[in-house]
């Protein structure tokens, strides 16, 4: 997961540089105003998860589950709205494919991760 997240970190920094001065300004506007609500929301997921946990809820099963879930919806709805926002301020298409490449890339690395937590 690890060696995953860390090529598509690689190639995320690789289109950037391609980006103009005035496109990284954008990007960084862009997407500052988001990133504490995305913390926010990764803070509730993993509260969630460790509640039930302590508390026992649910069983420990039905709990990964609704976990791996609700971090995979969390996930696709973010790279979706980015995806949009991205499109909506004519970034160029390479950036777009890559970022969306490295956003299958990480869920691909998620994937992995509980595959092998549930084994």
């Amino acid at each position: 997961m690890l060696l995953i997240i860390l090529i598509a970190r690689i190639l995320s920094e690789r289109a950037m540089k391609k980006l103009t001065q005035d496109q990284k300004v954008d990007l960084l506007d862009l997407f500052s105003n988001r990133r504490i609500y995305n913390y926010v929301i990764l803070i509730g997921i993993i509260g969630l998860f460790v509640a039930c946990s302590k508390l026992e809820l649910i069983s420990p099963a039905l709990n990964i589950v609704i976990y791996i879930v609700l971090l995979t919806l969390y996930i696709f709805i973010n790279t979706f709205l980015s995806y949009r926002k991205l499109k909506d301020y004519d970034f160029p298409d390479f950036y777009i494919g890559t970022y969306l490449f490295t956003s299958s890339l990480r869920i691909v690395g998620l994937v992995v991760f509980f595959a092998f937590m549930v084994m």
